[in-house]
C-alpha cells in the first residue's frame, strides 16, 4: 500500500502532444508579437516638391508635415528632406511607446527648416508696406494679420541679422524722445507694431541715436520697402500636445514664431538633437508638469542688438520690455529635463526655471 502511494507520487506527469503544441506556439506567437512592435516599424518621408496624396515613400514622399506626422504609430520614423517648409504651429498629438519612440529626424545630411514667418516683407522693392506717418516715418502693412497678438522681426543679412524691437505700446514706435525717462514714451530704434484694433502692422525703421555714437547706421534705408525682413507672430513652430510622449526630434531648424517650440501639459520623453533655433522670445517653453525631456546640441541665437540698454527692458516704460525672457523657460512643475552641448547667443536673459526642480543644465555655452 505504502508502496503504491510513493509510485503515485513519483509518477512522471502526462502531457499529450496538442498540449505541447499548443503551448509552444503560444511561445512563438508571444516573441512574434514583441519582435514585431520593437523591429518593424514604418518608414515615411516629406518634401518640399511632394504631395500629401502620395504614399510618403522616399520617391512619392508627402509634402506637409503636420499631416504627416498625424499619421505616424508607435515605432515609425519620418524623414524630413532639405529645403524649407512654410509652416507653423505644428501640432504633434501622436505619441511612441517606452521600447517604440516616434523618430522624426532630416534625411542623411540635408537640411529641413520650418519656417513660421509671414511670406511677406522678405524683398527689395516689395509693395507689403504704405507710408502712414511721413514726419516721423512710420509705415504700416497693406494686409491685415489676424490673431498676430503681437509681432516681432528680424533684418535681413544686409543689416546683420539684427532683431527689431517689438515695441508692445505705439506710443514708444512714434515717439520723438530718445533719452531715459521713467514715464514717458521712449524710441529706442528700429521696430514694430501690431494694431489689435485694425490688425495692421506698424513700422519705423529710423536708427537711434544711441547706435548711431556706437558706429551702428542699421538700417541705411529707412523705408521698408527697400528693406528684407523676417516677421512673424505671437504663436509657436512646433507644439507637443498634451500627454505627448516618446518623441524625438533630430536636426531640424526652426525658424521665426515667438516660441519654437512648447510642451502643453504632461508631455515627456521627447528629446530635441541638433537644431539651430532663430525665434522670438522663447525657444522652448513648457506648460504644467511636463517632465523628462532632453535637448541635446540645440543652438539659439536672438542677435538682440548691442545698442539696447538695460533700462530699455527692464526699468520704467519698459519701451524694450519685449524682449525680456529667456531662451529657456521651464515652468509650472517642469521635472527631469536636461540641457546638454547647447548654444545661446544674444540672448536677454539665461533660463527661467521658476518652479521647475531636477534640471540638469551643462556642458553649454551662453554668449
Amino acid at each position: 500500500m505504502l508502496l503504491s502511494r510513493i509510485s503515485k507520487i513519483f509518477k512522471k506527469p502526462y502531457f499529450s502532444l496538442s498540449t505541447i503544441f499548443i503551448s509552444w506556439a503560444v511561445l512563438a506567437s508571444t516573441l512574434l508579437l514583441s519582435i514585431s512592435e520593437k523591429c518593424f516599424g514604418a518608414t515615411y518621408y516629406v518634401a518640399t516638391n511632394g504631395n500629401d496624396q502620395n504614399s510618403g515613400s522616399l520617391s512619392s514622399p508627402w509634402r506637409t508635415i503636420e499631416t504627416s506626422i498625424a499619421k505616424l504609430r508607435p515605432g515609425d520614423t519620418l524623414y524630413l528632406r532639405g529645403g524649407t517648409y512654410y509652416e507653423s504651429q505644428i501640432a504633434i498629438n501622436v505619441s511612441g511607446t517606452p521600447s517604440n519612440r516616434i523618430l522624426i529626424q532630416n534625411y542623411s545630411n540635408e537640411v529641413p527648416t520650418i519656417d513660421g514667418g509671414y511670406m511677406e516683407f522678405r524683398e527689395i522693392l516689395n509693395s507689403d508696406w504704405e507710408l502712414y506717418d511721413s514726419t516721423r516715418g512710420i509705415y504700416r502693412s497693406v494686409r491685415t494679420y489676424s490673431n498676430a497678438v503681437s509681432v516681432d522681426g528680424y533684418f535681413g543679412s544686409q543689416n546683420g541679422n539684427y532683431r527689431l524691437v517689438p515695441y508692445a505700446r505705439y506710443s514708444n514706435l512714434s515717439s520723438s524722445n530718445e533719452n531715459y525717462t521713467r514715464s514717458g514714451s521712449i524710441y529706442i530704434g528700429p521696430g514694430i507694431f501690431w494694431n489689435s484694433t485694425n490688425e495692421r502692422i506698424y513700422i519705423r525703421l529710423k536708427p537711434s541715436s544711441q547706435a548711431i555714437s556706437m558706429g551702428y547706421n542699421i538700417p541705411s534705408n529707412m523705408d521698408p520697402r527697400s528693406v528684407v525682413m523676417y516677421i512673424f507672430s505671437s504663436h509657436e513652430v512646433v507644439t507637443f500636445g498634451e500627454g505627448c510622449s516618446y518623441v524625438d526630434m533630430v536636426g531640424i531648424n526652426l525658424r521665426y514664431q515667438n516660441n519654437a517650440l512648447e510642451f502643453r501639459n504632461g508631455s515627456h520623453h521627447i528629446s530635441i538633437t541638433n537644431s539651430s533655433i532663430t525665434c522670438g522670445k522663447t525657444a522652448i517653453y513648457t506648460h504644467n508638469n511636463v517632465h523628462d525631456l532632453v535637448f541635446d546640441g540645440i543652438s539659439v541665437n536672438d542677435n538682440i542688438p548691442p545698442w539696447i540698454a538695460y533700462s530699455d527692458v527692464k526699468i520704467g516704460n519698459c519701451p524694450g520690455g519685449s524682449f525680456q525672457g529667456g531662451p529657456l523657460n521651464f515652468q509650472n512643475l517642469a521635472n527631469n529635463i536636461e540641457v546638454r552641448n547647447c548654444l545661446f547667443r544674444k540672448t536677454w536673459d539665461g533660463i527661467v526655471a521658476g518652479n521647475a526642480f531636477n534640471l540638469h543644465i551643462h556642458h553649454n555655452t551662453f554668449e
